[in-house]
C-alpha cells in the first residue's frame, strides 16, 4: 500500500499581504538519486587506507562529488562546496554554559570541522534546567571536557581543541589564532566587549548572542565596533535563564555562523535581530 500523502498549500499574511508557499507532500521522501553517498564506516576504512584524518577524508570525498550520509540532508540544501568550508573552518566558542552548550551541538551536526573551546567552570544543580552539556551524573566536571565529550560522540570527524581557563586580555588573542569565526556565549558585559575587541584587533568575525528571561538578541561584527558601543552604560544584570530562549538564541548564532562560513544568505552586520517568545515579537534593528 502506497504511503498516505495530502497536498498542502501555506498561505502567509503579512502586511495585508497574502503569499502561498510551494505545496508540501506530506509521506514523500526527499529525491537523493543525484547524490552518490558514503557511510561512516566506509569513511573510516577511506581514511584509513590514505593515513589521513576523518575531516579531511570527508573534505575529499565531498570534492569527490560523494556525500557522506551524515552530510546528505545539509548537502541537499546548501551543496557540497557549501559543506567543505563547513568542514575546513576553524570555530571560536568563548562560554560553554547553556548557550554554548547548545551552539557545541549545533556546530557538530552541521560538520564545522574545527572548534576552539573555551571556559574555566565545572558544572552545578543549577545549571541543569538549561544546560545541554550538563546532567546528574556530570555534576562538579569541567564543562570544557563534556563538550568535547558531546562534540566527538556526535561527530568524530570534528577537531576539538578544549582550554579550560578563564579567558582574559592577554590570552584571548592566542587563542583567537587562526580561527574563521568565533561565537559569544558568554553571561557578562565585561568579557563580551573583551571578546570584541580582541576579535577586532584580529580580523576574525564574531556572532554575537546575548539573553535574558524569555528575550534574545544576535548580530554579526566584522568591522567596526557594537558591544563597547551598546554596553558602554551597562552593568551585568543577573536574569532568568530559560532553556526555549537558549536553544532559540543558539539557532540564530549558528545560523549566522553557517552564513558567515560559507557565504550563503545575509548576515546581520551592523543589525540587531530582537527575539522574544513569551509575546511572539520578533524584530531587527538597522545600526548606526
Amino acid at each position: 500500500m502506497s504511503p498516505y500523502t495530502v497536498s498542502i498549500e501555506l498561505r502567509i499574511r503579512t502586511n495585508r499581504i497574502f503569499y502561498t508557499l510551494p505545496m508540501v507532500r506530506m509521506g514523500e521522501k526527499m529525491d537523493h538519486s543525484e547524490n552518490k553517498t558514503v557511510s561512516l564506516q566506509d569513511v573510516r576504512e577511506y581514511a584509513g587506507k590514505r593515513d589521513i584524518s576523518i575531516r579531511e577524508a570527508e573534505m575529499m570525498l565531498l570534492d569527490e562529488g560523494v556525500t557522506p550520509l551524515r552530510y546528505l540532508h545539509n548537502v541537499s540544501f546548501w551543496g557540497r562546496e557549501a559543506q567543505i568550508k563547513l568542514l575546513a573552518s576553524r570555530v571560536f566558542v568563548l562560554g560553554l554554559g547553556g548557550l554554548g552548550g547548545a551552539l557545541c551541538e549545533i556546530l557538530a551536526r552541521l560538520g564545522v570541522g574545527r572548534l576552539v573551546l573555551v571556559d574555566s567552570d565545572q558544572f552545578d544543580e543549577s545549571n541543569l534546567n538549561r544546560q545541554l552539556l550538563c546532567r546528574e551524573c556530570d555534576l562538579g566536571k569541567d564543562k570544557a571536557a563534556q563538550a568535547r565529550e558531546r562534540v566527538l560522540n556526535i561527530n568524530s570527524a570534528i577537531d576539538v581543541e578544549i582550554h579550560v581557563l578563564h579567558a582574559d586580555a592577554n590570552s584571548i588573542e592566542p587563542l583567537l589564532a587562526g580561527c574563521s569565526l568565533a561565537l559569544d556565549a558568554l553571561d557578562n558585559v565585561e568579557s563580551r566587549v573583551m571578546l570584541e575587541k580582541a576579535c577586532l584587533n584580529m580580523g576574525v568575525p564574531l556572532i554575537h548572542g546575548a539573553l535574558g528571561n524569555t528575550s534574545f538578541q544576535v548580530s554579526t561584527i566584522k568591522r567596526r565596533p557594537l558591544l563597547q558601543n551598546l554596553y558602554a552604560n551597562a552593568e551585568t544584570t543577573i536574569m532568568g535563564n530559560l532553556v526555549p530562549t537558549i536553544f532559540m538564541c543558539a539557532a540564530f548564532e549558528a545560523a549566522e555562523a553557517v552564513k558567515v562560513l560559507t557565504g550563503l544568505g545575509d548576515v546581520l552586520e551592523s543589525e540587531l535581530l530582537l527575539g522574544d517568545w513569551l509575546h511572539n515579537t520578533y524584530d531587527k534593528l538597522t545600526l548606526a
